[in-house]
């Protein structure tokens, strides 16, 4: 019995690391791409923001220095109780590449960072909308290689994945971790292919066609998704546009969490909206993270003979794991070494976050309370 489940488990995680060594293949790295002058298409950045005094002056300049010809910023400040707006009308007097829109009020039926991204988007004049967070900052340079890129494979949509910036070793270890699994879940190998389902948005940087946006009805569709982002690359996969996921190391960074603390407190508004509100699918994950990732090294104490070996080898491909995606996605070997604690801390994090929503019945964010109720009827 031991053995069988040993070689399925072997089976299982060699899959795994053909899956994830492919996924590679197709992140392409534009951190060193070489750009030629061509005719560039307008291009209108929106920024939503909320109580970012700390980091907006910075993001906003990282934005403003853009070596682009051809581009407006909008950042739109959702009812900010800090200095933000101060900030930002400071800014705007001396930048005139810079426009800000104040939300005072939140429509019935929004979530505050995507009404304020829609109204950002209505906006906005360019050809193609890049949406970005308030505290990302960029290369001079990312726009023309990521719109040289678009055109390049002639996409409608480009997401790119930032280099986090986090201060702890715990942090580095549970976000490599994390993009592990969320490579896992998007599948960027597939993401290339029409025909399948397979799509990624990340926060940092969703760069579309503002054609394609409007035909799929702006932010709209997503008005009470919490994992927005996401959902907004699902929405243009299943409606047949073209999609490319790219590896953003060295144009992009962000810095996301300065905490443990934070970072669970900030997960807690979108990690069962991932798995679109479902017990079965929360009670399914689990069971195969464990199964996958945990379940080796207790077979490895307790079996003997060939059990033993096979399961010294499912060990040895789950390192692996750990320590490739973490040297391809910007993070140390060492982070990657110790995958076994980021599974551990993922699982204490995710099921802390799916529990809270279930108690709470709903989650907060930017201040608001959304019941799961309006949650579950937005349907993506």
């Amino acid at each position: 019995m031991l053995f069988a489940l040993s070689l399925f488990l072997f089976l299982s995680l060699a899959a795994l690391v053909v899956e994830i060594v492919r996924s590679e293949k197709y992140m392409v790295g534009l951190g060193a791409r070489k750009v030629d002058d061509r005719e560039w298409p307008s291009i209108s950045i929106v920024v939503a923001a909320r109580n970012e005094q700390e980091s907006i002056q910075d993001a906003v300049l990282s934005l403003l220095r853009q070596d682009y010809p051809r581009y407006e910023l909008t950042v739109v400040n959702d009812r900010s109780t800090d200095r933000t707006r101060e900030i930002l009308l400071t800014l705007q007097a001396t930048h005139s590449r810079l426009k800000t829109i104040s939300v005072e009020h939140l429509p019935v039926g929004w979530l505050g960072k995507c009404n304020a991204m829609n109204q950002g988007a209505m906006a906005a004049t360019g050809d193609w909308l890049l949406f970005t967070d308030a505290d990302v900052s960029m290369r001079s340079d990312t726009l023309r290689i990521a719109i040289d890129y678009a055109l390049a494979e002639n996409a409608d949509h480009l997401t790119m994945a930032p280099h986090c910036e986090l201060p702890s070793w715990i942090l580095n270890s549970f976000v490599a971790t994390f993009v592990f699994f969320f490579k896992l879940f998007v599948r960027p190998s597939q993401i290339h292919n029409p025909r399948s389902q397979s799509h990624a948005g990340i926060g940092a940087f969703n760069l579309i066609r503002r054609s394609v946006y409007l035909e799929i009805g702006g932010h709209n569709p997503i008005r009470l998704r919490p994992d927005d982002d996401l959902k907004l690359g699902k929405l243009l996969k299943c409606k047949g546009y073209r999609q490319r996921f790219a590896n953003g190391l060295g144009l992009i960074s962000v810095p996301w969490y300065r905490s443990m603390k934070e970072l669970m407190q900030g997960l807690e508004k979108n990690s069962f909206a991932i798995i679109d509100y479902s017990i079965a699918k929360w009670i399914a994950t689990n069971a195969v993270v464990l199964l996958l990732f945990l379940l080796p090294f207790l077979l490895l104490v307790f079996s003997r003979g060939s059990t033993f070996w096979i399961s010294l080898a499912n060990c040895m491909l789950i390192l692996f794991l750990g320590v490739f995606n973490a040297i391809k996605s910007g993070f140390r070997l060492d982070h990657g070494l110790f995958f076994p604690l980021g599974v551990l801390l993922f699982l204490f994090v995710f099921d802390r976050a799916v529990f809270l929503t279930l108690w709470r019945g709903g989650i907060v964010w930017r201040d608001c309370f959304y019941s799961l109720d309006d949650l579950k009827k937005n349907v993506v």
